[in-house]
């Protein structure tokens, strides 16, 4: 995973928005080594919303300098991540390392990280 996205991140500003609480998810951002991967990280407890909603995806690209059109999502959560994102107008790519069945309304998956390599 560290090599995908150290790759990734040399080409791409990278981003975090998370539904987790803020202090649990910054220790697991500090003691997993991605900090230094990441520009921001938008945490649902500080934006008073959660995905999907699209109030959060909004505040990410305003926090990020971004345009919809420039900007992908990759999630794991169909609802939450995937259909968040495109109901904001984001392109997505649901990350599927268990191969679960794609929904028809996901366009892009990818099964490991280094996939986006291919892709991006």
């Amino acid at each position: 995973m560290g090599k995908g996205i150290g790759l990734s991140a040399k080409k791409y500003a990278l981003h975090i928005i998370s539904n987790g609480f803020k202090e649990s998810t910054l220790t697991k951002m500090d003691r997993s080594g991605l900090n230094p991967y990441f520009k921001n990280v938008i945490i649902s407890e500080d934006v008073g919303v959660n995905k999907p909603d699209k109030a959060i995806f909004e505040y990410a690209l305003g926090k990020a300098g971004a345009e919809k059109h420039e900007s992908v999502m990759i999630g794991d959560s169909v609802e939450a991540d995937i259909r968040g994102a495109q109901g904001y107008g984001i392109k997505a790519i649901y990350f599927n390392p268990l191969n679960k069945e794609k929904p028809e309304d996901v366009e892009w998956q990818i099964t490991h990280l280094e996939e986006l390599l291919l892709h991006f």
